[in-house]
């Protein structure tokens, strides 16, 4: 513990501190206790508590414990915060974190756009009559218009049995029947066992859950009429296409007669349609793909006029994204100018510089008066749908703006901080005097009175 008269025994430090974005003004303060302080932690610390940095109220506390010490008995006396550096120091570290955040979300999303490209090649497929096809396109499917011309639809095969009153005794004879039932090439032998006792929908329900147990690929459903309290079978093949249908022939007594499952009331059939007025094509199922699987369009109905498809870009990503770089941009241009005369311009002008007037006017971007920009997206989506590769090239190619942008937040983040500031300013010259003296001298804008502790103030 000194007199301030002793001046010759005290150390003065201006550290400046590039790590997550923060200045810290450390003044006499042990440098292993600063380095153990995460810097971010410090600028929260910072906003929450009003303080500038959190190894600031270990320093004070410190120094108060030393001052209310039975030896000594005086007040700690802070007089920097009284005087202009205070503001000056809340300024820079304020601004330059501000800024420095906006760099990194301008990076970040900069970067997002380069990694995640092929969200930029999504497509949008549509269809001029959505109740005959409906269309879906991958990602980088080839642009371009179809015309697709549907005769008629891929069907399974169905069969419908005769109508019973469900609750009469069946006419069926009491005995163990079996047949087989033929399907997808391959033929399996059910039966059912019948009592005298069964009522028709029992007997129903016995060769329904034989024919579903097989798993063959042919469903049996009961149809009951409410009107008429009757009940039939309706056997359904699972698969489309002319290939897929089925048989059933009774080998031991007569269920398949008696309950009319042989009768065929919709064949099994393939589709058939056209495509750009070409010969037809047939397909077994409904779903059939263009330009190189990258077009699926799934047939749905019969139609008597040609049905246009297309294949357009989706600029709902690129949208988005570019929305979100600007949004960073725009963060960046508005901390730098609510802190110009802090701020060095020479090292904004990079920024500038990495805007290409072409690129952005082919991605809709417009600069505003105030220096942020701003999105034309009717623009955007008219540019995109007319030449997709162009505008893709004007964000992500050697000198897009995604890719402008994005080196030079990472070259403003490489800087040291001081490089950031107007070391021309009257507050910055005469903050770094103070500073940077070798002794304390008598211009200095801080009262000569109260105790000074080595190592704590």
């Amino acid at each position: 513990m000194r007199q301030f008269g002793a001046q010759r025994d005290v150390k003065r430090q201006f550290t400046v501190i590039a790590q997550s974005y923060i200045i810290n003004v450390i003044y006499n303060i042990d440098r292993e206790v600063f380095e153990m302080a995460n810097a971010w932690q410090v600028l929260s610390a910072y906003q929450t508590n009003n303080r500038y940095f959190l190894v600031d109220s270990f320093r004070r506390s410190r120094a108060a414990a030393a001052a209310a010490s039975p030896e000594t008995k005086q007040p700690v006396n802070y007089p920097l915060a009284r005087y202009a550096f205070n503001q000056f120091m809340q300024t820079a570290a304020f601004s330059t974190a501000s800024l420095l955040q906006s760099a990194k979300s301008v990076q970040q999303s900069a970067d997002q756009i380069s990694t995640n490209s092929s969200a930029l090649f999504k497509r949008k497929a549509d269809t001029s009559d959505s109740t005959s096809v409906s269309v879906k396109a991958d990602t980088a499917a080839p642009l371009g218009n179809w015309k697709v011309k549907v005769d008629s639809i891929a069907q399974s095969q169905k069969n419908t049995g005769l109508q019973f009153k469900q609750d009469d005794p069946t006419s069926l004879a009491q005995k163990t029947h079996q047949f087989t039932l033929t399907a997808g090439g391959k033929t399996t032998s059910l039966s059912v066992s019948i009592y005298d006792w069964d009522t028709n929908e029992q007997v129903l329900g016995k060769v329904k859950n034989a024919i579903n147990g097989a798993n063959l690929g042919v469903h049996a459903n009961l149809i009951q009429q409410k009107l008429s309290g009757t009940l039939q079978l309706e056997l359904t093949g699972d698969a489309t296409g002319k290939d897929h249908g089925f048989t059933l022939a009774d080998t031991e007594g007569s269920v398949v007669t008696d309950l009319g499952l042989s009768n065929v009331t919709r064949e099994a059939s393939d589709a058939v349609y056209s495509i750009n007025g070409r010969s037809e094509q047939s397909s077994d199922t409904n779903e059939i793909t263009l330009s190189q699987g990258k077009l699926h369009i799934a047939l749905k109905s019969a139609s008597s006029e040609e049905i246009n498809v297309s294949v357009k870009p989706d600029s709902s990503e690129i949208i988005k994204q570019v929305q979100s770089l600007l949004q960073g941009y725009n963060g960046f241009q508005s901390a730098a100018a609510k802190n110009a005369g802090l701020l060095n311009s020479a090292m904004l002008q990079g920024w500038q510089r990495s805007l290409n007037d072409a690129n952005m006017d082919r991605l809709g971007i417009v600069k505003q008066a105030d220096g942020t920009l701003k999105l034309d997206e009717a623009k955007l989506t008219d540019h995109f749908e007319r030449d997709a590769a162009g505008v893709i090239r004007s964000l992500t190619g050697l000198s897009g703006v995604a890719t402008g942008l994005g080196q030079a937040a990472e070259r403003l983040q490489a800087l040291p901080p001081e490089a950031l500031l107007n070391k021309g300013s009257s507050q910055y010259k005469s903050f770094t005097n103070y500073g940077f003296a070798g002794a304390l001298q008598s211009y200095l804008p801080v009262p000569m009175t109260g105790l000074l502790f080595n190592g704590y103030f």
